[in-house]
């Protein structure tokens, strides 16, 4: 075992006894000793009240009692999980299972639910209806959407087992977050500690950050204490030490090192947003000092939770053996531990990274073809006009050589190769605008780090897509025209104002020389090339008409999800060394996964090409899940017909952009480039142009 970072002393809730008796009663009456799953002797040994009583040492009586139950709730429904379905790798019957566990969470309490089968169901009725009066409706959304994340996401790891797959770390890590039930966790804290986080800022990112570091180093020394178990004994292949172990070559003591190093940096960061983000928060909120002071006692409530997990690792049969694995069990377990870091880490250290070496860029393997449209001559003609017209063009960031070099006006007709010509000047309108904004932003706000200037730049944005008329700023001014060009609904507005959102985040993280969490990262990539937006084009772009609740599908939204991420963490790869070689800003994949996993600089290249790879297998994977799915809405000839066009665009979508990407200069490090520039095909056969493989990190027309 290794030495851990436990920032805070762990404190016993006197009601101790009263909590293991009610909850081995509770368990008895559900029916959890009676299937085999367990017996009164597990019980004891894993013993939930002592868990709790640690985790939860200010909960009063009755409420540590509720507390205590859910606990045993969730890990009975996880013993039976394994031994129904993962260990058999039954795959549907796991989905029939988690299918029917939503039903017994109707958000106001009073609508009927099914018959309880089993000892799962007739808790979780249990549980939910002693619950729901003490919390709010946006409490319950939000504990039921974790409960229905950490019941659904049960399916990624027996597809694993299943599989023989063992996750990239960054897959991981995101995905852990969900199965390993930490935020579910988060959301009981605040039931313990009668802290209701307010709905204002229960969505902000502080909070989420909050409940991100607090969920992976519950996780991350879990995976520590349970790779025995796991691992070793039961074949589970969903744990950090053997994901270390298989990614970046580790042997399991080195494994174990590396995984606690994550961990202290979690428990690191979550220190960090607390100090400096939550009285920014609280001052743009204007909360009152009850609501700071119920902010303050769920954070007191979840470094609670660390501490006690922690005392209870080291003494719960569940993990360790009976000589707790050589670590000392007495009471000197609670005490500060030293902490363990490698490399500059912390508030202002991320410019130790800078000026290393340039990278190479991997070989990118596009399962799909390319075409280019037959209007791009006319498409680049148009756009370049437009620009000027709007003020773009002749200044900065956009001199006239730049513009050339960039080939802006060649974007579209590689991504939207389909389109008819007047909805390719429409598409690319709203492609260049956005490239010109991520570029205005970089030069004006992210370098000098301005981060005053780059909110006031975003307002007035915001204001303009709010209908306020513009100011001669040529963002300003493109926005407010395509506004008026386009029917726009408040789907498109928030992804917009995502879009916006995306770009202060960075400047944020640029201010403070602060290098993200590469989760947080990828999720807010998605948003800085409005990966929701590009998606919604490509669909209008071959008239796929779908209904809209297929479209909330959390199929559809993966493939969405997924789509976005391969051009996002491509182009963080492509434009590394433009970016560094210019100081333009600390928000980097690269850079993330290098810091994050303590890893060497190709190492970090390779994760974070490996996660392109893996989307790129998610995308065809969801791709073959559509016939079915398409069965189950009930879609008739034409909307399969759609549904099929929508897939075709959103693959020639990413192929463009890769050939795109590698003929654009955007990226290079040299001022002004040469432009490999497209031209209108010709001739009989022409139409289609396809990609291949050409070389290490190359991608070649024929």
């Amino acid at each position: 075992m290794p030495e851990f970072y436990v920032p805070h002393p762990a404190r016993m809730n006197p009601h101790l006894e009263r909590a293991r008796a009610h909850s081995t009663q509770w368990a008895r009456d559900m029916g959890m000793l009676d299937t085999g799953v367990w017996t009164d002797e597990i019980l004891a040994g894993d013993d939930y009240g002592h868990m709790c009583a640690w985790t939860h040492p200010d909960a009063p009586a009755e409420i540590l009692d509720l507390i205590t139950d859910w606990y045993v709730w969730v890990f009975y429904f996880d013993d039976e999980f394994f031994a129904e379905f993962k260990q058999s790798k039954d795959v549907a019957g796991a989905k029939a299972y988690l299918d029917r566990l939503p039903a017994f969470m109707p958000l106001n309490g009073t609508d009927p639910w099914p018959e309880p089968r089993n000892p799962t169901e007739r808790g979780l009725v249990d549980l939910w209806q002693r619950t729901i009066p003490l919390m709010s409706q946006d409490w319950r959304r939000r504990f039921t959407t974790s409960t229905h994340n950490l019941l659904l996401e049960c399916m990624w790891e027996i597809k694993n087992i299943e599989s023989g797959t063992v996750a990239n770390p960054i897959e991981y890590i995101e995905m852990r977050r969900k199965v390993g039930g930490a935020p579910w966790s988060a959301n009981l804290v605040e039931v313990s500690e009668s802290a209701e986080v307010p709905a204002s800022v229960a969505g902000t990112r502080p909070l989420r950050v909050l409940s991100d570091t607090f969920s992976d180093a519950i996780h991350l020394r879990n995976d520590i204490f349970s790779y025995e178990r796991e691992v070793l004994r039961e074949g589970e292949n969903s744990n950090g030490v053997l994901v270390f172990e298989k990614f970046f070559g580790h042997d399991t003591q080195t494994a174990v090192e590396a995984v606690n190093t994550l961990l202290t940096s979690r428990l690191h960061q979550f220190e960090n947003t607390v100090f400096t983000e939550l009285p920014q928060l609280f001052a743009e909120n204007a909360l009152t000092p009850d609501d700071q002071a119920r902010v303050l006692k769920y954070v007191k409530g979840l470094q609670d939770w660390q501490s006690g997990g922690h005392e209870w690792h080291l003494h719960a049969g569940r993990y360790t053996k009976s000589d707790h694995s050589g670590v000392d069990g007495g009471a000197g377990n609670s005490a500060f531990f030293r902490t363990i870091l490698r490399g500059p880490t912390g508030l202002g250290t991320s410019a130790a990274w800078l000026g290393g070496p340039v990278i190479e860029i991997p070989s990118f393997d596009m399962p799909f073809s390319a075409r280019l449209s037959p209007h791009v001559d006319r498409v680049r003609q148009h756009t370049r006009t437009w620009v000027r017209d709007m003020g773009m063009l002749g200044g900065v960031p956009w001199t006239e050589a730049f513009y050339d070099t960039a080939d802006y006006g060649g974007f579209g007709p590689l991504t939207h190769p389909t389109a008819s010509l007047e909805d390719l000047k429409h598409i690319n309108d709203w492609h260049a605008w956005g490239f010109f904004v991520s570029d205005a932003f970089r030069d004006g706000f992210l370098r000098p780090r301005d981060v005053v200037g780059g909110k006031a730049f975003v307002a007035a944005l915001k204001s303009v897509l709010n209908g306020s008329a513009p100011s001669p700023n040529p963002a300003e001014r493109g926005l407010a025209d395509l506004v008026s060009r386009s029917t726009l609904d408040d789907e498109d507005r928030e992804h917009l104002t995502e879009f916006f959102d995306a770009l202060l985040w960075e400047a944020h993280n640029t201010a403070q020389g602060r290098v993200p969490d590469p989760i947080d990262l990828v999720e807010m990539r998605r948003r800085s090339i409005a990966a929701e937006l590009s998606a919604k084009l490509a669909r209008k772009s071959v008239g796929a008409d779908l209904p809209a609740e297929l479209l909330r599908n959390s199929t559809m939204r993966a493939l969405v999800d997924s789509f976005g991420d391969v051009p996002a963490l491509r182009q963080e790869i492509v434009g590394f060394d433009h970016a560094y070689a210019t100081g333009a800003s600390t928000t980097s994949a690269v850079l993330a996964v290098r810091q994050f996993f303590d890893c060497d600089l190709p190492q970090a290249v390779s994760v974070v090409a490996d996660l392109i790879s893996a989307r790129l297998r998610q995308i065809g994977s969801i791709i073959g899940e559509l016939p079915s799915l398409a069965d189950e809405y009930g879609l008739d000839a034409e909307a399969k017909a759609g549904l099929h066009r929508y897939v075709e665009a959103l693959k020639s979508w990413l192929a463009g952009e890769v050939l795109w990407t590698q003929r654009t200069g955007r990226y290079s490090r040299s001022p002004v480039p040469t432009r490999k520039s497209f031209h209108a095909p010709s001739g009989l056969g022409t139409q289609s142009l396809h990609v291949r493989p050409q070389g290490r990190g190359r991608v070649a027309v024929r």
